[in-house]
């Protein structure tokens, strides 16, 4: 789902379970329910695929990529 908020996302992630969530950009902040597949993209980079699937592009860097895997138990 989609909402939309007052808050910024760093004070929306600091309230929210983050065994379930995981901020994956500066757009974005993905359920670990809606993953669906999750993607090499360019040299270190990952992107996810959700499922409904997302409009934009959701991508993880290569500075976040480790901390991802790790959140994901990969």
């Amino acid at each position: 789902k989609r909402y939309t908020a007052n808050d910024s996302l760093d004070q929306i992630y600091s309230s929210i379970d983050s065994k379930l969530f995981f901020r994956a950009n500066r757009q974005i902040i993905v359920s670990i329910h809606a993953i669906d597949k999750v993607i090499k993209y360019g040299n270190s980079s990952l992107k996810i695929e959700t499922k409904p699937a997302s409009e934009i592009d959701i991508a993880i860097g290569k500075n976040k990529a480790s901390t991802f895997k790790q959140w994901l138990d990969l």
